[in-house]
C-alpha cells in the first residue's frame, strides 16, 4: 500500500493503512519534522513505527566534477517549453496561467484566495514555500522543478553525501528517484553513486527477498 498526499485525511490514511509515503520536503529541517510527525501518527494507530517506510522524492544531476553537473543542468534548462511549463505551475497552483509573469515572483496575494480544494495541498505547499524562501521568480521556481521535487546539482559523492544525511538524520527510509533524462541519468546513478553508497554499507550488494514489502523491510502491521 503506497500513499502520496500531504493533507491531514492523507496522512491519517498513510498512518493507518500506508507501507510506504511518497513525500516531497525542499529542506532537510522540513523533511526531519515532516518524518518524525508521520512515525508518530503511526505509532497512535498502533502500529511499529518500521512498518511505514517514508520516502521523499528526489531529483538528482549528476556529474563527474560539479561544472560537469551545472553543465549539464543548463542543457537540460534549455530544452525546457516555459509556455508549457507555465501552464503546468498555474494547474499546481489554482490559478490562471495569466497571472504568472516569468521574472516576477508568484502572486501570494491571488493564490492565497484561491480554494485548496481544486489542487493537491501538499504540492501547493512546497511550491509556495521553496519560492518565498528563496524569493525565486517564476522561471527561477520552474529550474527548480516547480519546488516539487527537491533537485541536487553534484558529483557522485555529493549525491551520496546528501542521502546518507536525509537516512541518518532522520529524514527518510529511502528516496522516491526521478531523473533528468532515461538512460542516461539512471545509468549515472546506479555507475557512479550507488557505488559510493555501497562503500558506506548504506546500499545492498544483492538481494534476497522476493516480495518488494521485504525488500523496503516494511514489516505491515
Amino acid at each position: 500500500m503506497v500513499q502520496s498526499g500531504a493533507s491531514l485525511a492523507g496522512l491519517e490514511l498513510a498512518a493507518k493503512f500506508a507501507d510506504v509515503v511518497f513525500t516531497a520536503q525542499n529542506s532537510f529541517q522540513e523533511g526531519k519534522v515532516f518524518y518524525e510527525n508521520l512515525k508518530s501518527m503511526v505509532a497512535l494507530k498502533n502500529r511499529s513505527r518500521d512498518s511505514l517506510k517514508i520516502l521523499p522524492g528526489l531529483y538528482p544531476i549528476i556529474g563527474s566534477t560539479m561544472a560537469e553537473a551545472k553543465e549539464r543542468k543548463e542543457k537540460l534548462d534549455n530544452l525546457r517549453n516555459l509556455d508549457v511549463d507555465i501552464i503546468t505551475l498555474s494547474w499546481q497552483l489554482g490559478i490562471d496561467a495569466d497571472d504568472l509573469k516569468l521574472n516576477e515572483l508568484l502572486p501570494y496575494d491571488i493564490i492565497e484566495k484561491t480554494s485548496k480544494d481544486i489542487v493537491s495541498n501538499g504540492f501547493r505547499g512546497q511550491i509556495v514555500g521553496l519560492a518565498r524562501s528563496k524569493n525565486l521568480t517564476v522561471r527561477e521556481l520552474i529550474l527548480n522543478n516547480f519546488g516539487m521535487i527537491r533537485t541536487i546539482v553534484g558529483t557522485p559523492e555529493m549525491i551520496a553525501d546528501d542521502m546518507e544525511m536525509w537516512f541518518k538524520g532522520g529524514a527518510a527510509d529511502g528516496f522516491n528517484l526521478n531523473f533528468d533524462s532515461f538512460p542516461t541519468g539512471l545509468e549515472d546513478m546506479v555507475e557512479h553513486a550507488i557505488p559510493v553508497l555501497q562503500q558506506r554499507k548504506l546500499f545492498r550488494e544483492e538481494y534476497d527477498e522476493r516480495k518488494l514489502r521485504d525488500r523496503l523491510e516494511a514489516k505491515h502491521s
